[in-house]
């Protein structure tokens, strides 16, 4: 028997037995697609922030090429070379050119950076692994100088007028006979983007470089 103080009936006992209400309560079903729906919600939201991280990082590191050119245009200022490059001045690299066979040259130029402008700390890629990394090189016995990152965004508009760009404004000249992969001094800059019967085909790698003869 049941207390009629209760209020609870056979009927009532049944209904939440096989997965009905009891007064405001949700079933288990309904929590399911409950959860279901949060789920797909929030893999729409993941996949729509994807290119948003990347155009964000890409934004970044194009920056901050802009920001260690200030740094090496000081150094210029004191020097009369650039980093790599020879100088009377004694606090000035002797190092020889640095080449950027590899993420060393980030280091070095951290290095001839800090003899002369004090207190430098020079900004990592976003990633910052084997494969994304800043490089640095000095050409023309350091009267030159390329710095280079690699884009995530293959199309990126920063890549249509980036010194490698035949129709960049300012640009450095090319090696001969590298059209497959154009190098500025030491430095490869990936195939410049080409006009082709269904727009521009993108730059290969996509190397972003910038810096001065």
């Amino acid at each position: 028997m049941f207390s009629s103080k209760n209020n609870i009936t056979r009927q009532d006992i049944e209904r939440n037995k096989w997965g009905g209400k009891m007064g405001s309560g949700f079933t288990l079903i309904e929590m399911l697609i409950v959860v279901a729906i949060i789920a797909i919600l929030a893999s729409i939201v993941l996949l729509g922030l994807g290119p948003a991280r990347i155009s964000s990082r890409d934004a970044r590191r194009i920056a901050d090429m802009r920001q260690v050119q200030g740094l090496i245009e000081q150094y210029y200022n004191d020097c009369n070379s650039y980093p790599g490059g020879p100088s009377t001045n004694s606090n000035c690299t002797k190092q020889g050119l640095i080449t950027p066979n590899d993420s060393t040259s980030w280091t070095k130029l951290q290095t001839a950076l800090n003899n002369v402008v004090s207190s430098v700390t020079l900004p990592l890629d976003p990633i910052n692994n084997a494969t994304n990394f800043y490089s640095y090189a000095s050409t023309g016995g350091g009267t030159g100088y390329v710095l280079r990152t690699l884009l995530e965004d293959k199309n990126n508009q920063a890549l249509s007028s980036d010194i490698d760009n035949p129709s960049a404004s300012v640009k450095l000249p090319v090696d001969a006979g590298t059209t497959a992969a154009p190098t500025i001094g030491s430095m490869d800059c990936g195939t410049s983007p080409t006009p082709t019967s269904s727009g521009q085909a993108p730059e290969n790698p996509p190397y972003y470089c910038v810096g001065s003869q």
